[in-house]
């Protein structure tokens, strides 16, 4: 009931509350993986977003974790309340078992729960819509717990915990995005440290992270194999870290004036400030964590770095916050040791105490309700009213074919894994701005983090099959363009003047959108007749790759063969691209799809190469006559980590089982 009153946005709303980025990956992301399995595939493939990538997303809830299923189950807006609410229920649960392995009381740990779910952490991912952040941060109580459980009980009972741990980081790796991940898994290694003083529970917790890592593998390995280069190493000076804490901004976790900064109430922050320097068996864990994390999200530490961005895996994002997570809850368990030491104070006063408490737990929503006010949330809109009442919407929609939009609207950014993954496949420079709303027959998709193409780059986005760009301006007159304009349109599509945020003020004051459509846009797929591999190598691969897709320049005899391409009818099927076509000579079949190891082609059912003109999009070699021609995705690293993750899981559970079983035969 607390934490329905604290969260009550979730609970009473059927919309979300200026989710920016759940409309941006969230939704399209989650709406994309329902439609296909409806149509009875998995995902591996995503053509809506840049021009396709691999499923191996980091900003979605994820299509191995098990509150996936609430996407069936409910609307899209809806699933989304209930999974960010179960989450924020399950975490307080997960307090309130460690505050009572902790041997704190029942009130002490409804305290703890309490303070753990109100503070920024779990508000500020509720307010964003951050569903994947949530996930992550869920699990650390949970699995501090488990490990004080492994550690404290004997074979085969820790074991059982150790297993329950390992299924527990799975969970918090398949359903998190990997770098908030990283960091919880961090924190659960920090607060580990001072107790583990021998091999056995060493062994342990490294059975737990092992063996959540092996499970998890199906989830982490596509990502891991396309950021390998980038994610273990350290930032470079151009992407360090920036947003960090500086001694001053600190002061926002007693009084809150920036929603995203730390928050955790004056009382809970000044009880947990004072258990740090009180003497209880698990003080060495909180204080090695809070020290930790404190030194982490400082903006400058020592000699002027930041040593947050030389912490492999959770220095993938732009800012340091996030790692106030472990700060927050040291300073939680911390607020619960000083609580602790108020009983002995009110021995035998068990009911001055009991007063005692609810008196704090009062200023702690005092606080809370203060906090809420000074950021107060009055948007409240569907995805129905953000993508089917959009003018530019209802027009896109109209069209029946298989083409991309360029939206030039805003530069949003986009998480720094994803980045990686279009960089290491020469498609994104790391500083372009624009939306790809690619549109598939029936759907409409729209992703924000798929930056792609620089707009004067005419050739790149004829060849993208890029037939619409949305701008906040008009463009320079051409011949290629027709113009229309679309009065308001950006206001009905981000429910107008309620927007906040200042990068939409230069919107709210002109409310205009112009929609362009490229009169020379290239299909998704065309035939390029009389074709041999000697004129391919000259013209599209060799010294002709680009760097990266911004920096394609087509010469104008090469364009002019690429212009007097023929058509083809072409379908998209879950991971597959059917295409039928007649030639009257020998030919090139030219696909405006990324190109990616794991596809593979067939031409009339029987297995031909694949080629990759200009390092980035994908073709055959069709000979004259009639054809059908399918591009299957079946990445062989898929299979491999499905079959791991598997074998482990399954292991787990039968290991489970069998001790289990012989705890209650030793029992008999």
């Amino acid at each position: 009931m607390l934490i329905g009153a604290i969260y009550a946005e979730r609970v009473f709303r059927s919309g979300l509350c200026e989710a920016q980025d759940v409309l941006e990956s969230e939704i399209p992301l989650a709406s994309f993986f329902v439609n296909t399995v409806k149509n009875k595939a998995f995902a591996l493939w995503n053509p809506y977003k840049i021009l396709g990538i691999p499923f191996s997303e980091v900003s979605f809830m994820g299509p191995y974790y098990p509150f996936v299923t609430f996407y069936f189950l409910f609307s899209l807006t809806k699933a989304i309340n209930y999974a960010i609410l179960s989450h924020i229920i399950l975490t307080a649960f997960f307090m309130l078992l460690l505050c009572r392995e902790l041997k704190f009381n029942a009130l002490i740990g409804l305290f703890c729960a309490i303070t753990w779910v109100s503070s920024n952490v779990f508000r500020e991912f509720s307010a964003g819509g951050w569903l994947p952040q949530i996930i992550s941060t869920t699990y650390l109580p949970l699995l501090v717990f488990l490990f004080l459980k492994a550690i404290r009980t004997y074979f085969p009972v820790n074991i059982i915990y150790c297993l329950f741990g390992g299924i527990a980081s799975a969970l918090t790796i398949t359903g998190g995005i990997p770098h908030y991940t990283a960091i919880i898994l961090y924190c659960l290694i920090i607060f580990s440290l001072p107790l583990l003083k021998s091999k056995k529970k060493l062994g342990l917790l490294s059975l737990m992270l092992v063996l959540g890592i092996l499970i998890s593998i199906v989830y982490w390995g596509p990502i891991l194999l396309q950021v390998k280069n980038t994610l273990l190493s350290p930032r470079t000076e151009s992407g360090l870290i920036e947003e960090g804490y500086t001694f001053k901004e600190l002061f926002n976790f007693l009084v809150p004036t920036l929603h995203k900064r730390g928050y955790i109430g004056k009382l809970a922050l000044l009880l947990g400030l004072w258990g740090l320097l009180l003497k209880h068996k698990f003080s060495g864990p909180v204080r090695l964590l809070s020290g930790i994390c404190f030194i982490l999200i400082l903006k400058y530490t020592f000699f002027g770095l930041q040593i947050i961005n030389y912490v492999p895996l959770a220095n993938q994002d732009r800012i340091a916050w996030p790692w106030q997570i472990g700060l927050v809850f040291s300073l939680v368990i911390a607020s619960g040791v000083a609580l602790d030491k108020l009983k002995n104070i009110f021995k035998n006063k068990k009911i001055l105490y009991a007063l005692t408490l609810l008196f704090f737990l009062g200023l702690q929503f005092c606080d809370l309700y203060q906090y809420k006010e000074l950021h107060k949330t009055k948007i409240y809109f569907t995805t129905d009213e953000y993508f089917k009442s959009s003018p530019i919407f209802t027009f896109l929609r109209k069209d029946g074919s298989l083409f991309r939009v360029c939206n030039r609207l805003v530069d949003f950014k986009y998480f720094h894994v994803n980045q990686n993954i279009m960089e290491n496949v020469c498609c994104l420079q790391a500083t372009v701005k624009g939306v790809a709303i690619p549109k598939i027959t029936g759907d409409i998709d729209l992703h924000a983090h798929s930056s792609y193409l620089l707009m004067d780059r005419k050739p790149a986005l004829d060849l993208c099959n890029t037939k619409y760009m949305i701008t906040s301006f008009q463009l320079d007159s051409a011949d290629y363009i027709k113009h229309l304009t679309m009065e308001d349109a950006v206001s009905t599509i981000h429910s107008g003047n309620a927007l906040r945020s200042t990068e939409w003020t230069h919107f709210r004051e002109h409310k205009k959108a112009y929609l362009y459509e490229n009169k020379n846009c290239f299909p998704r797929a065309f035939i390029i007749e009389n074709m041999s591999i000697s004129r391919l190598q000259a013209y599209f691969t060799g010294n002709n790759i680009p760097e990266c897709l911004g920096e394609l320049d087509i010469p104008q005899d090469v364009y002019q063969i690429l212009a007097n391409h023929k058509k083809v009818d072409i379908e998209w099927l879950p991971n597959t691209y059917r295409i039928s076509c007649e030639n009257s000579s020998d030919s090139f079949l030219f696909l405006s799809e990324m190109h990616d190891s794991g596809w593979k082609a067939k031409l009339d059912n029987k297995k031909i190469e694949i080629f990759s003109p200009y390092g980035v999009f994908m073709g055959i070699f069709v000979p004259k006559g009639k054809h059908v021609v399918e591009f299957h995705y079946r990445p062989r690293s898929f299979f491999i980590f499905l079959g791991i993750s598997s074998v482990a899981a399954i292991g787990a559970v039968f290991l489970l089982i069998v001790l289990i079983i012989k705890i209650r035969l030793i029992k008999k």
